[in-house]
């Protein structure tokens, strides 16, 4: 038998934003892979920053927390490239397996060596252990780093990100 819904006790939730999906690296592991599968394909996606470009997240695994990771890096920080792993809240890991820049399309992990461009993950091509996501444009330059986050020409056979190589004195031909 069907019960009438009490109005007053009635709640309602507002529409779904894109920002919805954005990838909070206090949170733990588990919580970031569950906006990781709720908000994937055909959603808009989940997404983090990467030298204040926007990348999107659309497969990632929980892991457990890593007793060699010293707790003094900030949430965010990219522990490794190959595979590509970002610390989460309370010491956890977030190993990423399908990201795509905003402006590009999706990078799936490799199914073999053959299937790594110019031998590399997405990972070593674009990010460096160290390096922290999150950070949007404008917080970017807040940092100071001695090396951009996106290689120039001819390390690695990645063209770089000219507004940063620029803002770092760099140019293509470097």
């Amino acid at each position: 038998p069907r019960i009438p819904q009490d109005a007053a006790l009635a709640t309602t939730f507002g529409r779904r934003r894109p920002e919805d999906g954005h990838i909070d690296w206090t949170w733990e592991a588990k919580r970031i892979y569950n906006l990781v599968r709720a908000v994937t394909h055909p959603f808009p996606g989940a997404f983090t920053f990467a030298g204040g470009r926007k990348l999107l997240v659309w497969w990632c695994f929980p892991e457990e927390k890593d007793p060699t990771v010293p707790k003094t890096l900030p949430c965010g920080t990219v522990l490794s490239t190959a595979p590509l792993r970002v610390l989460a809240g309370n010491g956890t890991a977030v190993r990423l397996e399908r990201v795509q820049w905003a402006d590009s399309t999706e990078e799936r992990p490799p199914l073999s060596k053959e299937d790594v461009m110019d031998g590399m993950t997405f990972g070593e091509r674009y990010l460096r252990q160290g390096d922290l996501l999150g950070l949007r444009e404008d917080q970017v330059d807040l940092l100071s780093r001695k090396e951009p986050l996106f290689r120039a020409r001819g390390e690695h056979g990645h063209t770089g990100d000219t507004d940063t190589n620029r803002r770092n004195g760099r140019s293509h031909d470097a």
